[in-house]
C-alpha cells in the first residue's frame, strides 16, 4: 500500500510543478526548482524511480528563457 500512496503523492506533486513550470512565470519556476532542491537533498535515491518524470520535467525546465 505504501508504493500506491508514493506514486499518488508524487504525481501530484509533478503536476503541481509542472503547473508552475507551464505558467512561464519566473517565480514560478523557480518555486518548482527550489521543490526539487528541497527534495534532492533529503531523499535522491527514493526519486530514481521516477527518473522518466523528472527528465519530462526538467526537459521543460530547459526550454524556458
Amino acid at each position: 500500500m505504501q508504493d500506491h500512496e508514493d506514486k499518488s503523492i508524487w504525481q501530484e506533486l509533478i503536476a503541481l510543478t509542472n503547473e508552475f513550470i507551464s505558467t512561464g512565470i519566473d517565480k514560478k519556476i523557480d518555486a518548482a526548482l527550489q521543490i526539487f532542491n528541497g527534495l534532492f537533498s533529503f531523499i535522491m535515491d527514493h526519486l530514481i524511480k521516477f527518473k522518466a518524470d523528472l527528465a519530462n520535467t526538467f526537459g521543460q525546465l530547459l526550454q524556458h528563457k
